[in-house]
């Protein structure tokens, strides 16, 4: 990394029953709606859908899920 590169955080709004996997990249200005998962290594780089499966680099959507709305993850 050089000298004038810089690193800095930002917050990105997660909503419920959101699962990100490991190493899953969220650029800012994206957004991660309802039910969402997103797969190891995806990068996401806008808003998404609610209630689907996203993977890739960029992310794409895969295919839907089916979440019930009593479920809330721990």
């Amino acid at each position: 990394m050089r000298e004038h590169d810089a690193l800095y955080q930002v917050s990105i709004p997660l909503w419920r029953n959101v699962w990100p996997g490991r190493g899953a990249i969220v650029l800012p200005g994206a957004t991660i709606d309802d039910n969402t998962i997103v797969a190891a290594g995806s990068v996401m780089f806008d808003d998404n859908l609610a209630d689907g499966f996203w993977r890739g680099n960029p992310a794409t959507f895969v295919k839907p899920v089916r979440a019930s709305d009593k479920f809330v993850r721990p």
